[in-house]
C-alpha cells in the first residue's frame, strides 16, 4: 500500500550539533531546536491495527553536544482535552500518552537502550538484548520535561552520553526509533515500522546520522567508599561499639561491548530499600534487583523462566544473620547475536 511505501522511504534522522544546550522545560523554543532537522511522521501503527498511520502526526528532532544527546518531540493532537493523565512513580506503567526513544548505539541490530516519558513526565528506561530480554531494573540519570498546549504536547530529553556505551571513532552511526502511545484511542506506533508479530526488531530501526567526535565511553570507573559507626553510651568506655569498613566498585571496559565488573567488600547502603510486603504464603516474595553490581547484564537472563535470582546472594541466613559479601567479579558483553 502507498502509505507503507512512504514510511519505508524515511530511512534515518540527522542529528545536529547544539552550540548552546536547550533548557529542559518541555518547550521547544530554544535556539538549537530551530536549527535542528525536523522529521514529521504519521508513525506506523503497531496496535490496534498494524501498518496504518496513527491518527495524529509526531515531529522529532535530535541534537547533541560533548555531554548529552537531546531529543525534542511534539505530539500533535487537535483536542488535548482527550489526553489521559495519571502521575506515577518512576518505571511504573500507566495507561497514558507516552513517547519513547530507542537507541541502538552499536548499530548491531540487536541491542538498544529505551527512554520513555509520559504526558505527566513519568520516566521509564530499560535495556534490550539480542535474546529479546528487557532489563527494566536498569536506571540511568537523565532529564526530561513535558508541556501541553492547544495543539498537543511536547517532550524534551537530555540523555548523558556517559550513561551510554558506543564504539570508538570520530564518526558514529547509531540505530534509532521512536514509539508514540495515544491512550484515549488505544493506539501505538513506531516511526520506523515494526513487524506485525515478534515485538521489537532492532534491525528495522532507522539510522541516526551526524554524530561525530563523541567522548570515549570506555573509561574506567572507580567508586571507593568508607563507612563507619560509633555508638555512644554513658558507661566507662566512651565508645563501646565501633565499626568501620571500606571497599570499592570498579568497572573496566575490556572491549567495545565487554565489561569487567569488580566489587570489593560491597556496601549497598545507598540502594533504594524494598517496599514493605505482607506475605503469609509458603513462597518467598520476589524482589527486583537494585544493587548496581548485580544489575549489570541482568537482561541476558530475562527469559520466559527464571534461570538466576541474584537476590539470594548476600541475603539473610536461616539464623537471621546477614551473609556478608566479601567481593565479586563478572564479565558481561555482546558479540553479534551472542550475549
Amino acid at each position: 500500500m502507498l502509505y507503507t511505501l512512504l514510511t519505508e522511504f524515511l530511512i534515518g534522522i540527522l542529528a545536529g550539533t547544539a552550540e548552546s544546550p536547550p533548557v529542559i522545560d518541555g518547550l521547544l523554543d530554544d535556539l538549537c531546536w530551530s536549527q535542528a532537522a525536523v522529521e514529521t511522521s504519521s508513525f506506523t501503527a503497531f496496535a490496534p491495527v498494524c501498518d496504518v498511520p496513527l491518527s495524529q502526526p509526531t515531529a522529532v528532532r535530535i541534537m547533541y553536544d560533548s555531554q548529552y544527546l537531546y531529543a525534542g518531540c511534539f505530539m500533535h493532537d487537535p483536542d488535548p482535552s482527550r489526553i489521559n493523565h495519571q502521575a506515577g512513580a518512576r518505571d511504573e506503567w500507566a495507561p497514558v500518552d507516552r513517547i519513547s526513544i530507542y537507541l541502538d548505539t552499536f548499530n548491531d541490530d540487536s541491542n538498544c537502550y529505551v527512554f520513555t516519558v509520559t504526558v505527566d513526565n513519568t520516566q521509564m528506561d530499560s535495556r534490550r538484548t539480542a535474546a529479546g530480554g528487557f532489563d527494566d531494573n536498569w536506571d540511568a540519570v537523565w532529564s526530561s520535561a513535558v508541556m501541553e498546549c492547544d495543539s498537543g504536547w511536547s517532550a524534551e530529553f537530555a540523555i548523558p552520553l556517559s550513561a551510554l556505551r558506543y564504539p570508538s571513532g570520530e564518526e558514529q552511526l547509531w540505530g534509532i526509533n521512536f514509539y508514540r502511545g495515544i491512550s484515549y484511542s488505544n493506539e501505538g506506533g513506531y516511526m520506523f515500522r515494526m513487524k506485525e508479530q515478534g515485538g521489537i526488531d532492532v534491525s528495522l530501526f532507522g539510522d541516526l546520522e551526524g554524530l561525530s567526535d563523541l567522548p570515549s565511553s570506555h573509561s574506567i570507573e572507580f567508586r571507593p567508599f568508607v563507612a563507619g559507626r560509633l555508638q555512644f553510651t554513658n558507661g566507662d568506655d566512651l565508645f563501646d561499639d565501633r565499626w568501620s569498613t571500606f571497599g570499592a566498585d570498579i568497572k573496566i571496559p575490556l572491549g567495545i561491548q565487554t565489561v569487567l565488573d569488580v566489587s570489593v567488600l560491597p556496601d549497598f547502603g545507598q540502594v533504594e530499600s524494598d517496599a514493605d510486603q505482607g506475605n503469609i504464603s509458603h513462597w518467598a516474595s520476589w524482589l527486583n534487583e537494585k544493587r548496581p553490581f548485580f544489575m549489570e547484564g541482568t537482561e541476558v537472563f530475562d527469559m520466559p523462566f527464571n534461570m538466576f535470582y541474584s537476590r539470594n546472594i548476600g541475603s539473610i541466613a536461616s539464623n537471621g544473620e546477614l551473609i556478608q559479601i566479601l567481593g565479586g567479579a563478572k564479565i558481561t558483553g555482546t558479540n553479534g547475536s551472542f550475549s
